[in-house]
């Protein structure tokens, strides 16, 4: 299977700059690119400007859990997968949950985990289905910017979120070259749902939820990386507000230590061959 992560073949838009201007006042602010199926340089844009938010604006952020090294923190509510809709039912503002650590290693050594088995693994278990569905390379005059995997997922929720499916287009892009080592400082992955692509949900009765997420890797010293997650997503259906952010919320805390935990189990086994 054909994925995203090979640095040799994924081209970076190495002038793009987090671009960061604070929210105004009951704005609401573009989670992706709602025009393209796949990951497009505006979504690259985004998800800097995300990032930047996060670690320089600790105001826009309310702290969930904070331990050495590790932390946990919601933004305000004011997201949106559809902030084009002119209906506030229908842009649905949502808040983005980040989590954050400093770890050993090199930003290629941890990108490169989620590659491996250990933590491929890990991933498909908390999915009853998780498969490929297209690979497009890289054609910029037919708008594809990076190497995009479409991806179909079915997730075995909770009520009232049982019976979400997903279908989303994700991307790695290196950053911040260094010809003196060969070495990218930063690593972009982004995901997110795959507005416009014609594939259907598996099962029927299925509703297509939407899930999108930034994790970025980034080199922090000599020998250490910060890594970044940055997640949200919307259920749909009539589910109440304060169940899916009470849900959100309180998985993030327990999966940040969960997810910690297997990537350090995996990076040394993976430094160690």
């Amino acid at each position: 299977m054909k994925h995203s992560s090979s640095t040799s073949s994924v081209s970076t838009l190495s002038n793009m700059q987090s671009g960061y201007v604070p929210p105004k006042e009951g704005e609401l602010i573009p989670l992706l690119d709602e025009m393209s199926p796949y990951v497009t340089p505006k979504d690259h844009q985004l998800a800097l400007n995300l990032y930047d938010s996060f670690l320089n604006h600790p105001q826009e952020w309310n702290t969930l859990d904070d331990k050495v090294g590790m932390r946990t923190a919601s933004s305000k509510q004011i997201y949106s997968f559809n902030p084009s809709k002119k209906n506030p039912s229908e842009s649905r503002p949502r808040f983005i949950i980040g989590i954050s650590g400093i770890v050993p290693g090199t930003p290629t050594e941890w990108i490169n985990l989620m590659y491996t088995d250990k933590v491929k693994n890990k991933i498909c278990k908390h999915f009853s289905q998780r498969f490929q569905v297209e690979y497009k390379s890289i054609d910029e005059q037919q708008g594809i910017h990076y190497p995009n995997s479409i991806i179909y997922m079915e997730a075995p929720l909770p009520f009232p979120m049982t019976n979400r499916d997903f279908l989303v287009s994700k991307t790695i892009i290196p950053d911040k070259y260094d010809p003196s080592t060969g070495e990218y400082g930063r690593y972009i992955m982004i995901q997110k749902p795959s507005y416009h692509h014609e594939f259907p949900p598996v099962a029927k009765s299925a509703v297509r939820a939407n899930h999108t997420i930034v994790y970025i890797v980034e080199k922090k010293g000599n020998a250490s990386v910060r890594y970044t997650c940055l997640e949200t997503g919307d259920m749909l259906g009539n589910i109440p507000a304060k169940i899916t952010a009470q849900f959100f919320k309180s998985t993030a805390k327990v999966m940040h230590k969960k997810i910690r935990k297997v990537c350090s189990s995996a990076y040394e086994s993976h430094v160690q061959k």
